[in-house]
Order: C-alpha cells, then structure tokens, then sequence
C-alpha cells in the first residue's frame, strides 16, 4: 500500500481494521484526498471482487441491486424474465459520494449491509463472501445532497475522517503522481484468507474488564447516563447504542490481531473509540450554536472514561489508588485554593497596567534557564530585537520558609504577565491555568509528551496514574489547544487525543531541541558522557522509567519491584527522578 498511498496510514489502519472486523466503513474527507484511490487499493491488494458504484441524484435503487430484463429465446420464440445482477453482487463495494443520491437509494445498500443478501424479484439472493461496503461522502457540499439518516450511519462500524498530508507527504504526492505511471499491487490475500483472519479476530480474547470499559465508553455518550460527562449532558442529544459497544469490541480485536496480540488491552479499545462514535452521537441545537461537534463530545467521554486495569499486570507494586480528600491532603487541596483565589484578587488591578512589547516566559521545573527558553530568546532577538524578553525560572522549594519566598516570586510572575503580549510556560504555571488573562494575551505552552500524558489523567499504561477527573481538569488551561506543534508525523493521533484538539490542528514543526537530540554525533557524545560517569551501564539494554509521585509521597509503581521484574527480562532500569522527589528506593536502583 505504501507504494502507491503517501501517508494516511492511520485511515488505511481503520480501514483494514474494519475489514477483519467484518464491518463497513464510511470515509469522510474533502475532494482530492485519495479516498477513492486508498479504497481501490485496498481491493488490488486483495484477490476479490471489487466494484465502483457512482452515486447520483438520478441513481435508483435497481441500480444498485439489479433489475429483470425480458430474453427472447432466439430458437423458440419464447420469452422469459433474467434477473441481472447489480454492482453490489461484489466483495468489496466502493460506494463512492453516498450522500449525492436520494434516501431510497441509499436505502437499497441497508439489508445488504446488514444481512449480506439482497431480495428482488421476489428472490432472496446471497452476497459473496467477504463483503464490505466502502463509502465515500465529501463534508463541505451541501447542495444537492442528501445526508444519511443516523439509522444507516449506525450500519457503519467507522466513521474514517481523511486529514490533509504533512508538508512532506504533499511533496512526496506530487513527486510521484506527476512522474511515470503508479505502480501496480500484487495481491497477497484471497477471500477464504480473508475470511479466515475475520475467523481469527473473533477468537481474539476480550476479558470481563475489557467488555465493562467499552459498554462505559458507549454509555458515557448518553446525556441521561449517570457516568456521562457534563460536556455530554449539556451538547448531546442522543448518544451512541449498544451496535456501538459491538464496534467497539470488534475493533479491537482486529487492532489487537493488527499488533500481533490475542487479548484486548485498554489502548486498543481508545483507539478505535473515535471513528466507532463520531457518527453515533448526534449533538442538540446548543452545541450546533456554540459550536460544539460530536468530534467534541468524544474526545471528552475518551478523556473521562478510563479503564480498570489489573494494576499488578502492567504496573508491579505501588498504590495505584488515587488521592483522597481527607486528613493533611485535604488540608494541603484547601490551602491550594485559597492561594489561587489570592491570585485572582491580586492580579485583577494589575490588568489594567500598559502592555508592552514583552515576551514572558516561566519554568517551575527548571533550577537554570531550560533550552527550549534560550532558542525562543535566540529567535525573537533574531527577528526583532526591541521586543523585551523576560525569563523567570524558579522551583517550588520544600518547607514553608521557601514557599513564602517563591510567593514574592509569583508576585513579580503577576506584574510581567499583566503587561506582556505573549506568555510561554514550561510545562505548568499557576498563573497561566487559573487565572482569566486578556483576550490579546497569547499563550504558548510547553509540553513534554510523557508529562503531558500523565498531567490530564492519561497513561499508555491504561490507567489515571491515580489522578481523578477533577485533578486532570484542573491541570488544563483550555478544552483544546488552537494549535499543537509536535516533531513527528506518528505523534498527531496521540496528541490531538491528549490535548483535546481536532487532528488538522496538530501539525508537524521543526523543534530545535529535539533535532539535536536527532543529530548523531550530539547522541553519540552524549552516551559517552553518561558511560564515563556510569560505566556499569555500557553495553546492557537500558529501561528508563520516570515514576508518578503524590502529594502524599506515595507512587504508582514500585521501582524496586520494577526493577527486579525487568532484570528477569534482560533489562537494566534507570529510574528518572523530580527534582523534588525522592530517590529512597534500594540500593541495587540506579
């Protein structure tokens, strides 16, 4: 497939995931994204049947199925009725710009879809195996079109959404589509193959907990549903059924079989959880105003429903529960909001001070000015030295002396945001998630991707990392970004995810910091340093593992157990502490 579709392996993922799954799919893009050409791929690829309905405004649903036609027997004379099979008598269906014919044609495809069979003539006739219909719809026409009803969406098990390509991909396209002729596929499946693999990903393992965290995926879309988030209540008006909780076990089987497994994990499930919903939760008339789509109202029940996982399987030892509100944490949480709502009071004044041509940047995290600080200096001097560039870098010490004098600190963090025109924070600022700026202040922040995870309650590891829903709220300064810079292609769907950020707006830019981390004499001199200062680690496969520290000093995972369980597979773990965490763990820890 790479050699003839340039990107969109996430689409062509969904769309072979739907495939072994034994469902539909229905991409929807903008014209001139391939979806045709990636649907027709996937067909030469395969050694089946493969047919090209184009809907019009004047298609009728015989078109579709086939009609009778009255023979004359050359011989005899007589005459007789042959029902000819329409194009739908295929293994794979490429229903291409659904939308442009009317309801009744559309609804020719629904007992096909659903019952592989078609009647006409007052004959039931089976379809071919496999069957799948591919359907394509455009999102931005409205004239002349006619949009499928939720009944006929909900025969879909995706909703595929096709992106715009990267800046390269675009070169590469052109590159190959105006030079020689495309290349042609060699078939590698046939249709018992294919058959066999829907077989398999059926035996795919699906454990209790796994069936529960879908059926609360699904659930969380209803807006009458207890578990559903308040984002849910107040833009949904009817939310998905159990055909989605169906989608969503089936899905990740197939991704699951995709990755080489035979069991669901959480992750699996998340990953299919956008296009199996997308199309089944249908927004009310406030969201349509304040415009809030069912692309919204997924990300949310993604983000806020999270999976009971058996800690002990992913995660050795620890307290994976999270913090309670009781005894010096809730002491500690009340002291928290009564210094933001003394922020709030200082820095409404300080508002109505001039802004300046000033840039503020502010780290908690960093004991001396970070990198990524000193580029954004070294850029904005390059291009307009006049612009003022304040750095203002302290950490939260221990004990209450020091946190009275970093509170003089936050007064000064007060005065240079009120009066500056663009505020970038590493990471995490007070003064930047919970306080209300002006509108002209433009916010930059500074994301490192596995604090980014863990700060909104999310984890590869399949559980909250003992934040609850209220703490992963707090940590978020907006419900979604305007834009996310990111240094790979492959790190979009995982960002956008996180951030709460439709894909098109997470877009691949050239970071500074992580193109030296790419260049290979910096990581060949930087591997020599840690190998002079540690010896011991030259030559051995290294883990590193950055450990989720409480406010009550408690962790997620145990790092001695952690260390001893991957020392039996061969791994060597170096444990990454916080400056302000403790590094008390047994001697044989590094």
């Amino acid at each position: 497939m790479a050699r003839r579709i340039v990107g969109q392996r996430d689409v062509i993922d969904e769309i072979l995931m739907a495939i072994l799954a034994g469902g539909h799919a229905l991409l929807v893009g903008v014209p001139g994204l391939a979806k045709t050409l990636m649907i027709r791929s996937v067909a030469d690829a395969m050694r089946l049947d493969f047919r090209r309905i184009q809907f019009t405004p004047d298609l009728v649903p015989s078109d579709i199925t086939g009609t009778e036609i009255l023979e004359e027997d050359s011989s005899t004379g007589g005459r007789a009725f042959r029902f000819v099979k329409g194009p739908v008598f295929a293994n794979i269906v490429l229903a291409d710009e659904i939308n442009r014919a009317p309801p009744r044609t559309q609804a020719a495809l629904l007992e096909a879809m659903q019952e592989h069979r078609v009647t006409a003539a007052g004959e039931t006739m089976r379809l071919p195996e496999p069957f799948f219909v591919l359907a394509t719809q455009n999102p931005i026409e409205q004239e002349g079109t006619y949009p499928l009803p939720e009944a006929q969406l909900d025969r879909f098990l995706f909703d595929i959404r096709v992106g715009y390509p990267g800046e390269e991909e675009e070169v590469a396209i052109l590159r190959a589509t105006t030079g020689r002729e495309g290349v042609e596929l060699e078939p590698v499946l046939d249709g018992a193959e294919v058959l066999a693999l829907q077989r398999l990903a059926r035996d795919v393992a699906a454990s209790e907990p796994a069936l529960r965290y879908a059926a609360a995926l699904a659930r969380a879309t209803r807006p009458d549903s207890p578990g559903a988030p308040e984002l849910v209540r107040k833009y949904a008006r009817w939310g998905a059924g159990p055909r989605a909780g169906q989608a969503l076990i089936l899905g990740a089987k197939a991704h699951a079989l995709l990755s080489g497994r035979m069991a669901v994990a959480p992750e699996d499930i998340r990953r299919v959880a956008a296009p199996v919903l997308r199309h089944r939760v249908l927004p009310n008339f406030a969201a349509e105003a304040e415009g809030v789509g069912a692309e919204r109202i997924v990300r949310e029940v993604i983000l806020r429903r999270h999976a009971d996982v058996d800690a002990a399987t992913v995660a050795p030892g620890g307290t994976p529960e999270p913090t309670r509100l009781g005894g010096r944490i809730g002491i500690q949480l009340a002291v928290a909001w009564l210094a933001r709502t003394s922020l709030r009071l200082v820095y409404a004044p300080l508002k109505l001070l001039p802004v300046r041509r000033k840039v503020v940047m502010i780290s908690r995290e960093h004991t001396t000015e970070p990198q990524d600080f000193l580029d954004v200096r070294e850029a904005i001097t390059a291009l307009d030295p006049s612009v003022r560039v304040v750095s203002l870098v302290r950490m939260v010490p221990p004990g209450i002396v020091g946190k009275a004098r970093y509170a003089l600190h936050m007064l000064t963090q007060l005065y240079h945001v009120a009066t500056a025109q663009v505020l970038v924070v590493d990471t995490y600022a007070i003064v930047a998630s919970v306080l209300t700026h002006r509108r002209s202040l433009t916010v930059i922040q500074i994301w490192h991707a596995l604090g980014a995870f863990k700060k909104f309650g999310l984890s590869i590891l399949g559980q909250d990392e003992g934040r609850d829903e209220r703490l992963a709220a707090a940590m978020r300064m907006h419900q979604g970004y305007d834009l996310v810079l990111t240094s790979a292609e492959e790190c979009r769907p995982a960002y956008a995810e996180a951030f709460g950020t439709p894909l098109d707006r997470v877009v691949v830019a050239p970071l500074p910091r992580v193109d030296r981390l790419r260049d290979p004499a910096r990581a060949e001199a930087t591997r020599e340093r840690i190998y002079e200062r540690h010896p011991h680690l030259r030559g051995v496969r290294v883990a590193v593992f950055a450990p989720t520290f409480r406010l009550d000093g408690t962790v997620t995972v145990d790092a001695a157990e952690l260390t001893s369980r991957l020392g039996e597979r061969g791994l060597h773990t170096v444990v990454k502490l916080h400056p302000l965490m403790h590094g008390h763990f047994c001697s044989f820890v590094d």
